[in-house]
């Protein structure tokens, strides 16, 4: 990856973010170069539309830093010092998967125990994200040769030859193919169980040359270990909080013994399993069912028959989430992780799996905010692991439900609050994430109406936003966080300001978050991203007379100036340089309100520097330039 490629990755990632709460620049700078480092070897993972969406423009310093930290990394070729490093970008505990509840940061991060965590930073939209990294270590593989897939991955350290046929496990960690335990699973998917030791066993022997054991093509393997069913540790801080996932009493398989041999199914044999969950316990014996892969929970269920047959949910003690009813279960067993990290990056596994609980229609849900009554849920499946509790609903709708978040005092003499309303009529998905003494996460999708009154359109009048696809998510720790994100079709309109007057596409990203009380957010911020369609400067002749309106296509590819001739810079490589306006709506109390509001390119790899005449141009009167790239407009009425 060369320099500039490396300058634009880590703009997007990180240009935007600042610490959160607890979290110092100097943290900040580590993640940045250990990112840097990561990406120019391949080894750094986001979401995949982290490089489509086009981040403002960064401040000049933020953009040197970055391009200094590029050159040096792209042009490092030494050695590493160290194990090589694994790093994970982790937005939220979910995200948006194309309708599933699995993303990249599952896939990625599942079932590995990351080493160190950055953050948290608070990004663009107020939204929360860490950095994990992994750090490599080595590993004996297990193969069949001549030419076999791996099968088995065990860390060097944990690992002893007894004779060619039997070797020794030690507590740890060991990997297995995870095709072997489903066949439909990712085919480069590895599974990951905490252990306290086992064995593995050759019906030949195999060749050990100190980091691979080869046994013959027709070898039978068999692998028998001990799980380490203790919790794995989580970050604390808000004691408390979580307290269904606190009471949850998880007890996956002590045992498990798994043997494959070349053209038959893998025979699995595991001890019984138990789970006390919402003052309900669950006895379970494994039926030698096949497992499959579940892509919606990125996880294998290995099914087991339970006792009672039946999910019943009743008095859940959690704040913010709450699903109830009784219904028949439609799967009970052993669900297991799965990573499509690079192999060389598995590192310690993060527990030993959880106990998963499925059923169908029959349930209903709650959760905090919710007007019109419990909402239907087509379907929920329930993961509880040790120290932390998910729950998915799909299907979930309400003709009537609704949820309202009051933003900042409108304009006097009125005294309605600006708001942000969701709607959950249409059947969507709910995810919720409860993490012992430390948080409880609730992810909500439907769609958005919002009425604000900043910024005004060019006829005074608020802005309505309707029928948009949305999400908002409830975060509770020591306090309730919210945050929401909406994206809009609709007319253009447009806005007049002291020194411009400019048309914009209706805004493709509106978010928002704020600490909750009640249905009032007060204190908080709102962020507006439209495309600029058209821009008049509103100045005294002979000024604007002079000057060409702006748009949003592309008129030149010189970066450095805007003139009456030359117009606006295009993107590097010919693409159109897209102008966004943003909106800032920053409220430190209901009636403490303040708007700003800036033309800004988009993040490119060159910097972006403000808007000034070329040298050999008459003088052009611009509007206030603040620094970053960014255009400064200013309302009338703020």
């Amino acid at each position: 990856m060369d320099k500039r490629e490396l300058t634009l990755r880590l703009l997007r990632l990180t240009g935007a973010l600042e610490p959160a709460k607890g979290t110092d620049r100097d943290e900040l700078r580590t993640t940045r170069e250990l990112l840097a480092g990561a990406l120019a070897k391949g080894r750094a993972h986001t979401a995949p539309d982290t490089d489509n969406l086009p981040p403002l423009a960064v401040a000049d310093d933020v953009h040197d830093e970055l391009g200094r930290l590029a050159a040096l990394v792209a042009e490092d070729d030494s050695e590493e010092d160290g194990p090589p490093l694994h790093v994970v970008r982790r937005d939220l505990p979910f995200a948006s998967g194309g309708g599933g509840v699995a993303t990249l940061a599952d896939l990625v991060a599942g079932g590995r125990r990351a080493d160190r965590v950055l953050g948290p930073f608070i990004d663009l939209n107020g939204q929360p994200l860490v950095f994990d990294v992994f750090t490599s270590q080595q590993h004996v593989t297990i193969v069949r040769d001549p030419g076999g897939e791996p099968l088995l991955r065990v860390p060097v350290r944990a690992f002893q030859r007894r004779d060619a046929e039997n070797y020794m496990l030690g507590a740890g960690s060991v990997w297995i193919r995870s095709t072997l335990l489903a066949p439909n699973a990712p085919p480069n998917g590895w599974t990951g169980l905490r252990i306290l030791g086992g064995t593995v066993r050759g019906s030949a022997g195999g060749v050990f040359d100190g980091t691979v054991v080869r046994f013959p093509a027709g070898t039978k393997v068999e692998l028998e270990i001990e799980l380490d069913r203790s919790a794995p540790p989580l970050d604390g801080g808000a004691p408390g909080v979580a307290p269904d996932a606190a009471a949850a009493q998880v007890m996956v398989p002590a045992t498990m013994q798994l043997a494959t041999a070349p053209g038959q199914a893998t025979q699995i044999a595991l001890k019984e399993a138990a789970l006390e969950l919402f003052d309900v316990t669950y006895r379970m014996a494994y039926t030698r069912q096949a497992p499959v892969w579940e892509s919606t929970v990125a996880r294998i269920l290995v099914p087991f028959d339970a006792e009672p047959d039946v999910l019943a949910i009743g008095e859940a003690k959690s704040k913010i989430f709450r699903a109830q009813g009784k219904e028949k279960l439609t799967f009970a067993g052993w669900v297991l992780p799965v990573t499509t990290a690079a192999v060389t990056s598995l590192g310690e596994a993060d527990g030993a799996g959880g106990i998963g609980l499925a059923c169908d229609a029959g349930m209903d849900a709650q959760w905090r905010g919710l007007r019109g009554g419990a909402v239907d849920v087509d379907g929920l499946f329930v993961i509880a692991e040790p120290g932390r509790l998910m729950m998915i609903g799909r299907g979930v709708h309400g003709a009537s439900a609704r949820q309202r978040f009051e933003l900042w005092q409108e304009h006097q003499p009125s005294a309605r609050r600006a708001r942000f309303d969701m709607k959950y009529h249409r059947p969507g998905t709910v995810r919720f994430l409860a993490e012992r003494d430390t948080r409880e996460v609730l992810w909500l999708e439907g769609e958005s109406d919002a009425v604000l009154d900043r910024p005004l359109d060019a006829a005074g009048r608020h802005l309505h936003l309707t029928a948009g696809p949305a999400m908002c998510v409830l975060e509770l720790r020591t306090t309730l966080r919210a945050l929401g994100q909406a994206r809009f079709d609709g007319s253009s309109r447009a806005l007049a300001l002291r020194n411009a007057l400019l048309t914009v596409a209706a805004p493709w990203l509106v978010t928002w978050n704020g600490e909750l009380n009640g249905d009032r957010i007060d204190a908080g911020e709102l962020r507006l991203l439209s495309r600029l369609e058209r821009l008049w400067p509103t100045l005294p002749d002979p000024y604007a007379s002079t000057m060409t309106p702006l748009t949003g296509k592309r008129i030149d590819d010189n970066p450095s100036h805007f003139t009456p001739t030359t117009g606006l810079a295009g993107l590097a490589d010919g693409l159109a340089r897209q102008w966004l306006v943003a909106a800032t709506v920053t409220w430190a109390k209901p009636d403490d309100v303040t708007l700003e509001l800036k033309l800004s390119k988009t993040a490119t790899a060159e910097p972006v520097r403000p808007v000034r005449p070329g040298p050999t141009d008459p003088p052009v009167v611009t509007p206030p330039v603040i620094p970053g790239g960014a255009i400064g407009l200013v309302r009338p009425d703020v």
